[in-house]
């Protein structure tokens, strides 16, 4: 049995609203980025936190830590799928 969910699946919306609809782009979280690309959470939030495009929503408290929330357009993720499929069929070289 396959645990794969598809791009277009991944940020459906409640009340059978989709998103585009409003002029709203859906967004991932950290944890379906990383269910679609097969790595681990804290490897998604290192390569996706410094990216142009990625929100970051924060509380901070005071006294203590500030929580950080990443939420990836799906623009995003697909400009980085391609630069990584890219890479992998050998078609972009290795930047420097």
């Amino acid at each position: 049995m396959t645990n794969i969910v598809s791009i277009s699946s991944a940020a459906t919306a409640p009340f059978g609203i989709e998103p585009t609809t409003l002029g709203i782009e859906p967004v991932l979280t950290i944890a379906e980025a990383a269910t679609l690309l097969r790595w681990s959470y804290d490897s998604v939030r290192r390569y996706f936190k410094d990216l142009p495009g990625v929100l970051v929503k924060t509380r901070p408290k005071r006294y203590k830590r500030p929580y950080r929330i990443y939420m990836i357009p799906k623009s995003v993720f697909q400009r980085e799928w391609n630069k990584m499929s890219a890479y992998n069929n050998g078609t972009k070289t290795r930047a420097a």
